[in-house]
């Protein structure tokens, strides 16, 4: 037995000697062990079979694979885009007009606002899907439009 004193792992505590301290450290590591949490699942993991699974939790299970095909679909979707889409080359299509709202549009409607980052206004042209890529519409310059960055911050992810 060590005495009183004497550096050892367990003497940490400040007890009287190496078996009081021992014990204290094996209710500890008892303590922390009931306290610590649970592994989680990954993101799209399964529930392990003889798991007990309430409706909420057959719910979420639903959902991971729900999101799960959703991603997967998104990501093996092939792309039609093929170079960017300029609002210049739009423009000269509908003539510097607003698809949506029939207001010229204005190119210069920009300023630097007081933390010296650029702002744009109302009227600067932006280019707009007509069907969203969200809802499944194609970036290809026969599905894009001119609009106002007003009207095309209003319109968001909805199909015109």
């Amino acid at each position: 037995m060590v005495k009183h004193g004497t550096r050892s792992m367990y003497t940490h505590y400040g007890c009287r000697c190496e078996a009081c301290c021992m014990a204290e450290h094996q209710q500890y590591l008892k303590r922390k062990e009931s306290k610590s949490r649970k592994r989680t699942r990954s993101k799209w993991g399964e529930i392990p079979p003889g798991d007990p699974s309430s409706k909420e939790e057959r719910r979420r299970e639903a959902q991971r694979k729900y999101n799960k095909r959703r991603y997967i679909e998104f990501k093996s979707r092939p792309s039609e885009h093929t170079r960017p889409i300029s609002w210049v080359e739009i423009a000269k299509k509908h003539g510097m007009k607003c698809a949506i709202c029939g207001c010229i549009v204005d190119p210069d409607d920009t300023w630097i606002g007081d933390d010296g980052r650029k702002r744009y206004g109302r009227k600067y042209p932006t280019v707009d899907h007509i069907i969203p890529l969200k809802l499944g519409g194609a970036d290809k310059f026969s599905n894009v439009q001119l609009a106002c960055k007003h009207c095309n911050s209003s319109k968001g992810a909805k199909a015109q």
